[in-house]
């Protein structure tokens, strides 16, 4: 039940304090994130676009712009450390508009 993808990269991915490095890519309908292997949990994690109601940017140490906080309709907030980050942002965006629409 594979979609297209539409990007694709390294990432990382906390799990608490824990970050897990891994790869995240983003779906027409979802992001998933999979962990390289080596972690204390090591499971797949996968956000469905229309469960996201905010995104946010988050910045290593208060200084390098790479973290995105996804929140969702339970509050929860995941977060992730990527390369490029306003891309990513800008794609996640563009794509939950896109499902709003065709609602």
């Amino acid at each position: 039940m594979e979609t297209e993808v539409i990007h694709t990269g390294p990432a990382n991915y906390f799990r608490g304090f824990e970050a897990v490095g891994g790869k995240l890519t983003l779906y027409k309908d979802r992001l998933h994130f999979v962990s390289h292997g080596i972690a204390i949990n090591p499971e797949p994690h996968t956000i469905h676009l229309n469960e996201i109601t905010g995104l946010e940017k988050k910045s290593a140490w208060g200084l390098i712009p790479n973290g995105i906080i996804v929140v969702n309709k339970s509050g929860k907030r995941d977060r992730f450390v990527v390369h490029k980050r306003d891309m990513w942002l800008e794609k996640i965006e563009t794509l939950i508009k896109q499902n709003i629409s065709y609602k």
